[in-house]
């Protein structure tokens, strides 16, 4: 899957999802950070990528309104990153389970999909 990781998540989750076969980046590695959620979900959308954050108040509303409007809109999956360990144990959780998650979820719709540790 083409994943891509808000700036508030680790850059090292990415790239452990590129080790397990994965196309995944970062917001932060992309250039992009600070930018407003408007600009990143294009970017998104753009890139065909899955969007991983845990801003879902920023996102989710520009994926309904596109969805409403019949206009092309992507995944969106919420985590909550204090599930998935802190420090050094955070990108690699967080990493297992979206490559698990991937495998169980092989053509995610869009809008929002929330993933649990």
């Amino acid at each position: 899957m083409r994943w891509l990781l808000d700036e508030m998540l680790p850059h090292a989750a990415a790239e452990i999802l590129s080790r397990l076969g994965h196309d995944a980046t970062s917001v932060s590695a992309m250039g992009f950070r600070q930018a407003p959620d408007s600009v990143v979900y294009q970017l998104a959308l753009a890139e065909n990528r899955i969007l991983v954050t845990e801003d879902r108040g920023g996102f989710v509303p520009i994926a309904k309104a596109d969805l409403e409007a019949g206009r092309p809109a992507v995944p969106i999956v919420i985590v909550h990153r204090d599930e998935f360990g802190r420090h050094g144990a955070l990108p690699h959780h967080l990493a297992d389970a979206l490559n698990r998650w991937s495998q169980q979820v092989s053509t995610p719709w869009p809008g929002p999909h929330y993933l649990s540790a």
